[in-house]
């Protein structure tokens, strides 16, 4: 079975429990005609796949991801055979840039110290901050990561879980 980031993701958002400040950018509610089209083919290759997990709709992606690099990812993923991981085509999607290599290196800095004891069962992974960093998720949702990691642990997380929950659609 086929493990992804993007599946690592969803079960990251899952446990979101509470609402936090939202990143500014205004909302998307649906992907271009052309980027829509490329999605249902991507779509139409996981159904021929047998992939048991629901392709998420476009007007999700809209809110989640930047347009451009999905369709890197698309591309990426209509390139390979079925049983390919697609962790290298989400990471290859899109290119990086400061502010994301900023954003990643802060928030791990954070979230790989030692949370005070009453927070350790409920600490973000590390990992969190280099999944919203991708250059696929618009990043309104790494901003919305980065106001969180001054708040008190009791807070972090609820904070973290309400802004990568737009992403759960995903």
């Amino acid at each position: 079975m086929r493990r992804s980031v993007l599946l690592c993701l969803s079960v990251v958002v899952l446990v979101a429990s509470a609402r936090c400040g939202g990143g500014g950018d205004a909302p998307h509610s649906d992907l271009s005609p052309a980027a829509a089209a490329k999605w249902n083919a991507y779509c139409d290759y996981r159904a021929a796949c047998q992939l048991t997990t629901p392709c998420p709709t476009t007007a999700c992606l809209a809110g989640a991801a930047e347009e451009g690099p999905l369709m890197e990812f698309v591309d990426c993923q209509l390139a390979q055979t079925c049983d390919v991981n697609d962790d290298e085509c989400i990471a290859a999607a899109g290119t990086t840039d400061a502010e994301r290599e900023a954003f990643t290196a802060r928030c791990v800095a954070v979230l790989s110290a030692p949370p005070p004891e009453q927070c350790a069962l409920t600490w973000p992974e590390p990992i969190l901050c280099t999944i919203v960093a991708y250059p696929i998720v618009r990043k309104q949702h790494m901003r919305a990561v980065d106001a969180c990691l001054t708040l008190p642990c009791e807070q972090l997380k609820a904070c973290v879980d309400a802004a990568v929950e737009p992403l759960n659609c995903w």
